[in-house]
């Protein structure tokens, strides 16, 4: 299901509320005492949560696969079998609903934290800015 879908089941006003509690697990303390009081919410809450638990699964699935598949192709370099996966990721996520973008990369990065090494984590900034540096260039050029 759907995070616009599950926004159904939430009040109107405490919907905002809803978005950051599924995306970061913070919440006011005024949201926690409606979701202790409404049975729906506390439904849609646990169904985000079912959801994110299955997306961080295939992602952990999907990366597995991706790290066979750079060994298995010997025809494909790494960078290019790399490159592919960052730009269907890409894709991927540009097809997304906003709110469903948001939870998508707050989920890849949970997930990226979890799988790095101490050593991999100083890596990652420098390929960061480099990613950002040339996605800027394609974003401006369109």
């Amino acid at each position: 299901m759907k995070l616009d879908e599950l926004q159904g089941h939430i009040e109107q006003r405490w919907r905002g509320e809803f978005l950051r509690f599924v995306e970061t697990g913070n919440a006011d303390p005024a949201f926690l005492d409606y979701l202790d009081h409404d049975q729906s919410a506390q439904r849609a809450v646990e169904m985000a949560f079912d959801a994110q638990s299955q997306a961080f699964e295939e992602l952990s699935q999907e990366l597995a696969k991706s790290k066979d598949k750079t060994t298995e192709q010997p025809n494909v370099s790494s960078a290019t079998a790399v490159s592919m996966n960052i730009v269907r990721a890409v894709v991927a996520a540009l097809g997304l609903p906003d709110t469903e973008r948001t939870v998508a990369i707050h989920q890849a990065a949970a997930a990226l934290e979890a799988s790095m090494t101490p050593e991999s984590k100083h890596e990652l900034e420098s390929v960061i800015t480099r990613l950002e540096r040339n996605f800027k260039k394609v974003a401006v050029s369109g």
